[in-house]
């Protein structure tokens, strides 16, 4: 005896939620066919992975690897009905977990006596909301952290991407290490320990040059450091009030405390003057020197 057993009746599925965060679950529930048969889960598609447990009509999803995943759904015959066919309950989005944001440190710029401006890039957020970003730094950590003693914190705006701060009220001639950090709901993250110098303020002004081993061509000029000058500027005229200069001696650079001055002429009278300088800038001019050259025979 053939018995032709008869299609099952329509069968549908749903899923709770489209979107499932790694780690987490969601339900789908299947609905229609005729008779008692069980209902059928499965995945048919998708870079995600997803495994179904519990029974009945509505079946627990969980993630196993983050991507999208296809649902469907099928009810099995009983006696005179055939299995329904596969349909889909709906296309699931396995997200991945997140974690804590990336974020780099960049070498700080504008830097001067009293302020700097530090850089830093949040590259990526971890897969949640950044909540905050900025930067800490200190003169006497090694590692600043939040709540370091001697660490200062700058806070920013929040968001990806490069950020800058402007710092003032630093001190001069003194090393500082900052680093950024990002965090979101899953945690903080450090950037790499960057390190930057603030500048000396300018020297002061230094005395007076003195002159020695004068001829009828030249003469020595000597000067005094007036503290913390690295190099020296050399003005040499035979106008006092310096509207021309001696050839080759218009703010000469020199880093000694000394200078020859050459090609003069004989019994001159010549004006000298010196400003101090450092990284951090160059002092005013010292007094004037007026020193005569040897006459001729």
């Amino acid at each position: 005896i053939v018995i032709n057993k008869a299609d099952q009746s329509a069968v549908t599925g749903s899923l709770a939620s489209s979107t499932i965060t790694f780690g987490n679950t969601t339900t789908v529930t299947a609905s229609g066919g005729t008779g008692s048969g069980a209902y059928e889960f499965r995945q048919n598609g998708g870079a995600g992975a997803v495994t179904f447990s519990g029974s009945g009509a509505t079946r627990t999803i969980s993630v196993t690897t983050a991507g999208t995943a296809t649902i469907e759904v099928r009810r099995l015959g009983e006696i005179n009905y055939n299995d329904s066919a596969w349909v889909a309950a709906g296309t699931s989005t396995v997200s991945s977990a997140a974690v804590a944001p990336a974020v780099t440190t960049s070498a700080a710029a504008s830097i001067a006596q009293t302020t700097a401006t530090l850089n830093g890039n949040v590259t990526a957020d971890g897969g949640a909301s950044i909540t905050a970003r900025g930067f800490v730094y200190s003169a006497t950590a090694a590692t600043p952290t939040i709540g370091t003693v001697g660490a200062t914190q700058a806070t920013n705006a929040v968001g990806t991407g490069a950020f800058s701060n402007a710092i003032t009220g630093l001190t001069n001639t003194t090393t500082y290490n900052f680093r950024a950090y990002a965090s979101n709901s899953v945690g903080l993250t450090y950037g790499s320990v960057l390190s930057f110098t603030t500048l000396p303020n300018a020297p002061s002004a230094p005395a007076a040059p003195a002159g020695s081993a004068v001829t009828t061509t030249s003469f020595t000029a000597t000067w005094v450091n007036p503290g913390g000058a690295t190099n020296y500027f050399l003005v040499v005229s035979s106008a006092t009030n310096f509207a021309t200069f001696v050839s080759g001696y218009s703010n000469k650079a020199v880093a000694a405390l000394s200078d020859s001055v050459t090609g003069l002429t004989a019994g001159t009278t010549y004006y000298v003057r010196v400003r101090a300088a450092t990284s951090g800038g160059t002092s005013a001019s010292s007094a004037s020197l007026p020193q005569l050259t040897v006459p001729n025979a």
